[in-house]
């Protein structure tokens, strides 16, 4: 929102304090990679306080963090332990005693006259720094350890002075007498992987000082595969590019110029290959620009002994899923070696690269024809328009929106592909949430070159100026307008055009479509319906995916849920490009967050940010959106809000789906739900001041989300706007929606009220549904055992506040009945939750008091036993207003101090 890429002393000097945090020194990787694994630090000790062991051995490849666990065991056994540290080469070494030096340096004159009184020697100068205390040998750096060395370790091992910690890279670096340990036991063995993405995430939020958001982490994790030392020097060096930038409090990815300081992670590379062999750099240069081949061409291009070579050592992957493609093991390799090659040497290497393979985009797989396009491009080899195109489309599927404009620009002005290639550009720009460059793409085309389009051609352009406009303002106004022209065009000659989805049926999914983003679900259900009969594959599955979206509105839930999983499965299945391919996944999104299984979507949304492809990086703010709605209808404020944030914090730079108002909205419910008024009001005042949504599906969420925080703030309009909401959408055959608003309108509903919720929810599906129709029964009918049940359908869908709503309902209505047995079991379960949520959604009234949700948060703080100013500064309301909710808190229940509302029950 404010403040982007403006260069204030305030940044400049977080800049220049994260830089000092992120220095490349050993110490500082060391301290950056401390912030994990302080669960395998404890393991790592214990073993070396073992007797049944000599030591442990920690296997691991360069980076992973063999030396910060050593660090940290050292750190952990301070005091209690004696630790030498001994450094053996990685190479072979024939220096005797090599690795002891500096006790060989204090033995007496004549202790070293043989090797007997070495040993002795050494021994016993151990013995006197230890003064008693245990020791600990800590070896880096294999494999060069002297033989004499060696003899020397065995006899402290063996004679139990000394127990020791190996680092090693392969099991295979050991020498002989430790590998001999190994096998009989004696030496423990742990293997050290490369960090796991949630170890990634904290070590991100911990190193950088702030939380990350998921985008970032899967990028950040993808790039660096896990390993700590690339990590910190994947962050170094994008934090000094502009490419990692601190948003309001989040850190997130976006674009940032680049500096003309020293590389962290080009040192890094070079560093790592000037050890390699001659052939090992050749190969790394030709597969950074090759990236991933089917093994024959690779070995065709770089020759079975550099294969076998760069395998060997650990550079080149090959996959065995059928087509055995061979790729750089760690990427980054890869791309830091491409950005430093000359364009000389890139178009030497393309040449090279191009004689070995067909340019024909027919014989290319998806991910074949993107790498050979994006080298040509690098080159500054000029690509066949029809090879430009076919990679362009496959960039945009893959969600590489950038390249998929640099490709682009490969089909000239005045080729027949032209029109083609401003609809693909589009489409990148709508991956990019730059809808306006989207639709001013196609506007932007002559109109002779528009009426001259073939029909099929005419109608794809339409189509896709349509799906633009949605989202921009005042787009969707003009959109019947151009259908009606584009139908009108295409009365004659259109069945005899071909093509896989014709022209007429393009122009009914984008009528469809639009339909759908204003909220007519009903208007167009029927004919989606009976488009599922379709012989079209492809005109059949966009249907089918827009209609996921109509059937979890309408009241299908259910039914959505698995046409969007049929949907996923086919569109992957016949490898066809859906117009929307996001909209049959916002469809189960939602209907398992409507229908309660929000703990399903949680996972959902996991695997999606977990994936580290692009798709996570240009909609990762989307998907953290939905990550923070799943939390917050679930009621989970806290978890809510910090995702929310880091989503917000995306979404101000990359604005996908308009969808900045939904996040706000959000956020402000979520506040809400902790009981942090002045959180409320920060967020409704940002929604009063950011563009409204352009889709009416997440313009509807956006609202109910507000209309909840305002009246969980007792806000006295809130409940009439959450009526009049549900009205609406039962009008316009919106029941799921209507059921949701509904029963945040009941909490203190009329006997109508609750017949409208019950009625409403019985045209739904899944288990919130019902849950709906038992409480409004529950509701009519003041039973306690009813309001019991759907207290149980909420705690088997872990809603904790809805089942609290539910557990109060039913403690009322026993009591009001005299069930003791009812109010106990009521009283009981109630009490449980109170615990796990800062405010309950509805009081429990006492002997006929009702509380408004101010007054039950202000006398629960009262309780707690909060002065005055603390519950007004805590709330963020006047003292004077505190004073006056006590005097009616105090007036209800007929009391006349704070000792009496201590004895308050539900307080």
């Amino acid at each position: 929102m404010t403040g982007e890429g403006v260069a204030t002393p305030q940044r400049a000097a977080v800049g220049d304090q994260l830089a000092r945090r992120l220095a490349m020194g050993a110490e500082d990787r060391r301290r950056w990679s401390s912030f994990v694994r302080q669960n395998d630090i404890a393991e790592i000790a214990a073993a070396l306080q073992d007797r049944r062991y000599f030591g442990i051995t920690l296997i691991g490849a360069r980076g992973v963090g063999k030396s910060t666990l050593a660090r940290g065991v050292d750190t952990a056994l301070a005091g209690e332990t004696h630790i030498i540290r001994l450094f053996g080469s990685s190479s072979e070494t024939v220096v005797p005693y090599g690795i002891l030096e500096m006790l060989m340096a204090r033995l007496p004159i004549g202790a070293s006259e043989s090797a007997t009184t070495i040993i002795h020697g050494v021994s016993q100068l151990i013995r006197q720094d230890a003064r008693g205390r245990n020791v600990v040998l800590i070896l880096d750096d294999l494999p060069g350890v002297d033989s004499l060395s060696l003899s020397v370790l065995m006899h402290l091992l063996l004679s139990g002075t000394a127990r020791i910690l190996v680092l090693a890279r392969h099991i295979n670096d050991l020498p002989d007498d430790f590998l001999w340990l190994l096998k009989d036991g004696r030496l423990a063995e742990r293997r050290v992987e490369n960090l796991s993405r949630a170890e990634v995430r904290e070590l991100l939020r911990r190193g950088l000082g702030g939380p990350v958001s998921g985008a970032a982490v899967s990028a950040l994790f993808a790039a660096s595969t896990g390993n700590p030392l690339v990590l910190h020097a994947l962050v170094s060096e994008q934090v000094g590019n502009g490419t990692l930038n601190q948003h309001n409090g989040t850190w997130v990815i976006e674009s940032g110029s680049t500096s003309n300081a020293p590389s962290p992670l080009g040192e890094l590379v070079k560093s790592r290959l000037a050890r390699e062999s001659e052939n090992v750099r050749f190969g790394v240069t030709k597969m950074a620009m090759i990236q991933t081949a089917p093994l024959s061409v690779v070995i065709a291009v770089l020759g079975a002994e550099v294969v076998a070579e760069m395998e060997e050592r650990g550079y080149l992957g090959v996959s065995h899923n059928g087509r055995m493609q061979a790729y750089l093991m760690e990427p980054y390799i890869g791309e830091t070696v491409r950005q430093g090659l000359s364009m000389e040497e890139k178009v030497v290497l393309f040449q090279e690269f191009s004689s070995t393979i067909s340019p024909d985009p027919a014989a290319l797989g998806n991910q074949d024809l993107l790498r050979f396009a994006e080298w040509a491009h690098d080159s500054n080899v000029a690509l066949a328009p029809e090879l430009a195109l076919a990679a362009t489309a496959t960039a945009i599927r893959l969600h590489f929106p950038v390249l998929a404009l640099k490709l682009s620009e490969h089909v000239p002005a005045g080729d027949p592909s032209w029109v083609k290639a401003a609809i693909y550009r589009s489409g990148a720009y709508i991956v990019l949430a730059e809808y306006g460059k989207a639709a001013r793409e196609l506007e932007g085309i002559p109109e002779d070159i528009v009426a001259g389009l073939d029909p099929e051609s005419y109608a794809e352009w339409a189509a896709a100026f349509m799906s633009a406009l949605l989202w921009v303002p005042e787009g969707c106004a003009r959109i019947p307008e151009l259908l009606r022209l584009a139908r009108s065009r295409l009365q004659d000659g259109v069945e005899q055009s071909g093509g896989p989805m014709n022209a007429t049926e393009r122009l009914d999914v984008a009528w469809f479509q639009f339909k759908v983003h204003n909220g007519d679900f009903s208007d167009v259900a029927a004919d989606l319906e009976a488009a599922l009969q379709s012989s079209d594959d492809e005109y059949r599955l966009n249907c089918a995916s827009t209609l996921v979206l109509v059937w979890t509105v309408t009241g299908r839930e259910m039914e959505a849920v698995r046409l969007a999983r049929s949907v996923a499965a086919e569109v992957q299945q016949r490898d066809i490009a859906l117009v929307r391919p996001d909209l049959h996944h916002i469809g189960i999104i939602l209907a398992l967050l409507w229908t309660g299984q929000w703990r399903e979507c949680v996972s959902v949304l996991d695997d999606l940010l977990a994936d580290g492809t692009h798709s996570a990086q240009f909609g990762g703010g989307a998907l953290e959106l939905a990550l923070g709605l799943a939390y917050t209808y679930a009621g989970r404020g806290r978890e809510a809000a910090e995702v929310l944030m880091a989503a917000a914090a995306q979404l101000e730079v990359r604005e996908s789906y308009n969808a900045l108002n939904l996040a706000y909205s959000a956020l402000a419910f979520a506040h809400a739900q902790v009981g942090d008024v002045a959180g409320v009001e920060k967020y409704i005042a940002l929604t009063n001041q950011t563009p409204a949504l352009t889709a009416w599906v997440f313009r509807s969420i956006a609202e109910f989300f507000r209309f909840m925080a305002l009246r969980w703030i007792d806000d006295p309009t809130a409940v009439d706007r959450l009526m009049a909401s549900a009205k609406a959408d039962i009008v316009k055959g919106r029941f799921t929606t209507a059921s949701v608003s509904l029963f945040g309108a009941t909490v203190n509903g009329t006997e109508h009220d609750f017949a409208m919720l019950e009625e409403t929810s019985l045209r739904r599906q899944g288990p919130m549904a019902k849950l709906n129709s038992v409480f409004a029964r529950a509701s009519r009918t003041k039973s306690a055992a009813m309001a019991l049940e759907a207290a149980t359908i909420a705690n088997e869908l872990d809603l904790i506040a809805v089942e609290s709503r539910c557990m109060v309902l039913a403690l009322e209505f026993a009591r009001d009945a005299g069930d003791k047995h009812l109010v106990y079991e009521s009283k009981l379960r109630l009490d449980r939750l109170a615990l796990s949520i800062p405010i309950l959604p509805r009081a429990p009234r006492s002997a006929g008091v009702r509380l408004t949700q101010r007054e039950l948060q202000i006398a629960k703080l009262a309780v707690r036993g909060l002065g005055n100013r603390a519950i007004a500064d805590r709330v963020g309301i006047s003292v004077r207003t505190v004073e006056g909710h006590l005097y009616q808190v105090f007036a209800k229940f007929g009391i006349m101090s704070r000792a009496e509302l201590d004895q308050v029950e539900g307080l």
